[in-house]
């Protein structure tokens, strides 16, 4: 599990899925996520290529801060390829 969360990426799983993931698998390696800047920097390095660039703007946030923001851009593209 501390290998699945080094290499942990979003993939096909939406925000919501890939969160929920990244939380759980976070646990087993906490030596990766030493403070809010690393777990944010893991968490962005992570997501989809489309993601990557908008939210790293917002890295010095707080986690769940940074998360939303990789919300709303993911509610913006559904909205925006209806």
């Amino acid at each position: 599990l501390h290998d699945e969360f080094a290499n942990l990426k979003q993939g096909d799983k939406t925000i919501s899925e890939y969160v929920r993931r990244f939380e759980d698998l976070s646990r087993y390696a906490p030596e990766l996520i030493r403070d809010g800047f690393q777990k944010n920097k893991r968490f962005t390095n992570g997501l989809a290529r489309k993601y990557t660039d908008r939210v790293t703007a917002h890295i010095d946030l707080s986690f769940n801060k940074l998360i939303e923001f990789a919300f709303r851009y993911e509610e913006n593209d559904k909205r925006v390829s209806q």
